[in-house]
């Protein structure tokens, strides 16, 4: 069995550095967005963190709402974004079944197969 250990005072610079450079991005992303209305399938795309063409196909499914403004070109809203991604939202399990029907909960450990298959 692995048991790793790792010292809390070691592991806080990483950390920091981690959290300073997430929430600059945010801050950057924030500047960035401003008032506007809508955003273009690119813009909106890295947003959300997906590929431009994630989200095309997506509103070509009828998945997602856009507008269609001058020309072809597609903007999405804000809401429009909101929408989706709370559409598509899943919900932590604690608790879960594996394809052999094995309980799993979260914990590679306690899964029989991961066990059998790795901890041999």
């Amino acid at each position: 069995m692995l048991n790793v250990s790792l010292d809390a005072d070691a592991l806080r610079p990483v950390i920091e550095a981690a959290v300073a450079e997430t929430l600059a991005r945010l801050r950057d992303d924030e500047a960035r967005i401003g008032d506007k209305l809508a955003f273009s399938e690119e813009e909106a795309a890295r947003l959300i963190g997906v590929e431009p063409h994630v989200l095309r196909d997506a509103r070509l499914r009828g998945n997602i709402s856009a507008s269609r403004i001058a020309g072809r070109r597609i903007r999405y809203q804000r809401q429009d974004l909101l929408a989706y991604l709370a559409r598509n939202r899943t919900e932590a399990r604690t608790e879960a079944t594996n394809s052999d029907g094995h309980r799993w909960r979260g914990d590679r450990q306690q899964d029989p197969v991961f066990q059998t298959e790795h901890c041999e």
